[in-house]
């Protein structure tokens, strides 16, 4: 194969920012739920990514869909794994049909997995039982005003929303401990009637440790992973980043908390914000 240097593709903003991490969300999906941790999962998905670019397209790898399928894939990934076996893992040791079909939906690779090769990769992963807050938000959008007569011609005015949140691993829960990728994460998406997902976000703790201020604030430290895929229909920015950062939570009376979340440094890594209809 004749030598060629890495490219930055231009494709429609959809392929590069939400297709590409949502391809290497399964190939991460295969690995993790065959047994193995994040970082070999981590390579599995490079390596699908490189052999897809090598062997299923004509022309050289494009950096940015590497780094979009490789590092977004995992990061878009490892939440989607998780909350699929948090699903399974509290239905017991025998999970109910609808709850595999749930842990399916969420996440296609482990709702392969499981029933393909019968009780070998059947195992639930073990959470630790974290902390969670989870809310489902529906609602209603209205468009009143646009000064773009362009842009005016192509919004949909009305359209219904549901918005979902789960806040995975929570500081401050006796015993639970943070030594693998992902033990805390942010998973948040919106989808509408108008453009089906308008965002999808997920930022989780990579590589860090917990800490105490007081008796009633607690939180985490260190390097995050974060993929977010903003796409309502005046604009649309997308970027796969590591960062460092803190989440903390502040119990102001039993059973009220406020939670705070600082990102001190941002390395973007090939960064997608776009207002048109090419992103590269």
């Amino acid at each position: 194969m004749p030598h060629r240097a890495l490219l930055i593709f231009h494709n429609p903003f959809a392929v590069n920012p939400f297709m590409h991490p949502y391809q290497g969300s399964v190939y991460f999906g295969l690995a993790r739920s065959t047994g193995l941790d994040y970082w070999e999962s981590l390579g599995y998905t490079f390596g699908g990514s490189l052999l897809w670019e090598i062997a299923g397209e004509t022309g050289a790898p494009p950096l940015n869909d590497l780094v979009t399928t490789g590092f977004g894939g995992s990061f878009l990934g490892e939440p989607l794994f998780r909350m699929a076996n948090l699903l399974l893992e509290r239905g017991g040791k025998t999970p109910g049909i609808w709850r595999e079909i749930g842990a399916a939906a969420i996440s296609p690779s482990l709702g392969f997995t499981r029933p393909a090769y019968g009780d070998r990769f059947r195992s639930v992963f073990d959470s630790h039982d974290p902390a969670t807050y989870t809310y489902v938000r529906p609602g209603w959008n209205k468009v009143d005003n646009l000064f773009d007569a362009v842009v005016s011609q192509n919004v949909k005015r009305n359209a219904a929303t549901v918005d979902y949140h789960m806040s995975y691993g929570l500081p401050g829960k006796d015993g639970y401990t943070y030594t693998r990728p992902f033990d805390y994460f942010d998973f948040e998406f919106t989808a509408t009637t108008a453009i089906v997902f308008e965002n999808i976000m997920s930022r989780g703790l990579l590589v860090g440790k917990d800490y105490a201020a007081g008796d009633n604030y607690r939180g985490v430290w260190g390097l995050y992973g974060s993929y977010d895929y903003i796409s309502p229909q005046i604009f649309r920015v997308s970027s796969t980043a590591v960062s460092l950062g803190t989440t903390g939570q502040w119990w102001l009376s039993k059973g009220c908390f406020r939670k705070s979340c600082w990102w001190l440094i941002w390395c973007h890594l090939p960064l997608c914000p776009h207002g048109g209809r090419h992103c590269g």
